[in-house]
């Protein structure tokens, strides 16, 4: 499982690296044979090739011009380029001696491949204007970029963009991933991303990045609610509370308790209007249901809770008087580990209720119901997505999973990235599926690190789940029971027999 890291954090393994007898200059001596090896590959069978080496005044620029340097000992023409952006450093002076650089702006549009080292991990802010200039010139030029650590204009920590920021097909990491590289927009970014790890192996001291769930490594099996025992029963596996579905929205109930069914539940109960019957006994008729009238008394509804192991509530369930008393209902009642989705979380914005619910609970807001949530415009949760889902933690005090194209899940204490999934997965129903994977991943959860990392895998399954089905379909043809469908395969291939 892949580990990404804010800048100070980067910065503090190259300090470690030092203490323990690297040097700057030897350092950045192998970020250049680590570029040098990644630029001779993208160049393979490329006639007449001709780089382009961006270089700022720091540690990045230095390694542009280190690896300047090995380009022309090797026969491969390029040229690099000093941004006037800064007071340069020794190394970087160092290292350019002996490297003949531009005196004037190049035309990127001439080049084979250029080489972004502007800016590394401790860019923040907006860009200068002289540098947005090329690096829109850059972006326009349709040559391919290989960025250094993160690309110029991006902001390592926060993942925030600035509007000049370069757009590269590939990012060589040297030190670490960096946040910038997995959290939108900054992921938008990036490209192709790669790690050359210049560093050794820090152990321990390499804990509190956050995890991106990107790879096989995930261990579906430390996950409690996924766990089979030779010896079981329905009873043994939970019942998931599906509280979804109001007038002309059954296919929300259908899709939660399905994706909580195929995720592993003994049993899921339906509750929802009885308006819904026929059609939700029809397309599932291995739920429990309970249907309610306007006048059934919230305390009947809350009765129907009684031995299960977690609920979802809010897909799909409206807005109406109802609907709002039976969101009010659960969350002063009930103690069970909770997912408050959709229409429960647009319910509940705003009060006090979300704060003070006595069980685990897991948010799941898209952008516009994280903005209810935290008073935050929509296009600033978008500019960072990352600050937004630390507000949210912070005010509410409950596990936080904010859907993104990489969702962002966390407790306040511990993040995970999930990088699973596919532009197909934007679709009707794709929310209520994952609503259902969380319930079922959450159930009998008792402490916040269960119930976040249950969240956080659920994401991940999901997003698996999403890619497979659009293997079969298409993107364009993703139907969200289709990305249902495909969780049991998904969790076969993870959980062979």
């Amino acid at each position: 499982m892949s580990k990404y890291y804010v800048s100070d954090r980067i910065k503090a393994f190259v300090a470690q690296a030092k203490e323990h007898g690297e040097s700057e200059t030897s350092l950045i001596l192998r970020a250049a044979a680590a570029l040098y090896e990644k630029t001779e590959k993208l160049l393979w069978n490329v006639p007449d090739a001709r780089v382009l080496i961006l270089c700022g005044p720091g540690g990045n620029g230095a390694d542009g011009l280190a690896l300047s340097s090995l380009l022309t000992e090797n026969g491969i023409a390029n040229d690099a380029y000093l941004c006037a952006c800064g007071r340069r450093t020794e190394e970087n002076i160092a290292l350019g001696k002996g490297v003949l650089t531009l005196d004037e702006v190049p035309a990127p549009e001439r080049y084979s491949l250029i080489v972004d080292a502007i800016y590394g991990v401790g860019m923040h802010g907006e860009l200068p204007d002289e540098v947005r200039r090329l690096t829109n010139a850059v972006n326009n030029s349709g040559v391919p970029v290989l960025s250094v650590d993160v690309p110029t204009g991006v902001n390592a920590s926060t993942a925030e963009a600035d509007e000049g920021a370069i757009r590269a097909a590939y990012t060589l990491c040297m030190v670490e991933y960096s946040l910038g590289t997995a959290v939108y927009p900054g992921a938008g970014y990036c490209g192709k991303t790669e790690l050359a790890r210049l560093t050794a192996d820090r152990g321990d001291s390499a804990k509190n990045g956050c995890a991106a769930l990107s790879s096989d490594e995930i261990p579906f099996n430390a996950i409690r609610a996924l766990q089979r025992y030779p010896r079981a029963h329905k009873g043994t596996y939970g019942t998931v509370a599906v509280i979804a579905g109001g007038r002309n929205m059954a296919g929300a109930s259908y899709l939660s308790a399905k994706a909580a069914y195929l995720c592993g539940a003994g049993l899921v109960k339906i509750i929802a209007p009885e308006c819904n019957r026929v059609i939700l006994q029809t397309l599932l008729p291995e739920a429990v249901l309970y249907t309610y009238e306007e006048s059934t008394p919230e305390r009947e509804i809350l009765a129907q809770l009684k031995n299960c192991t977690s609920v979802v509530l809010g897909p799909g369930l409206g807005r109406s008087e109802k609907a709002e008393r039976i969101v009010s209902a659960v969350l002063e009642n009930s103690s069970l580990p909770l997912v408050l989705d959709a229409d429960g979380l647009n319910l509940a914005a705003g009060g006090e209720l979300i704060g003070g619910y006595k069980g685990q609970l897991v948010l799941t807001p898209h952008f516009k119901e994280a903005s209810r949530l935290s008073g935050i415009p929509v296009n600033e949760i978008s500019a960072c997505p990352l600050k937004c889902a630390g507000a949210l933690t912070e005010r509410y005090g409950h596990t936080v999973l904010l859907k993104d194209a990489h969702t962002i899940v966390s407790d306040g204490r511990s993040t995970y990235i999930n990088l699973s999934g596919c532009d197909g997965m934007a679709t009707g129903g794709s929310g209520d599926v994952l609503s259902g994977v969380v319930g079922a991943l959450i159930r009998g959860a008792d402490t916040v690190e269960e119930t976040t990392r249950g969240a956080a895998y659920a994401a991940y399954l999901h997003g698996l789940a999403g890619e497979s089905a659009a293997k079969k379909h298409g993107t364009h043809a993703l139907l969200a029971s289709r990305i249902a469908d495909e969780l049991c395969e998904i969790l076969k291939e993870k959980n062979p027999e």
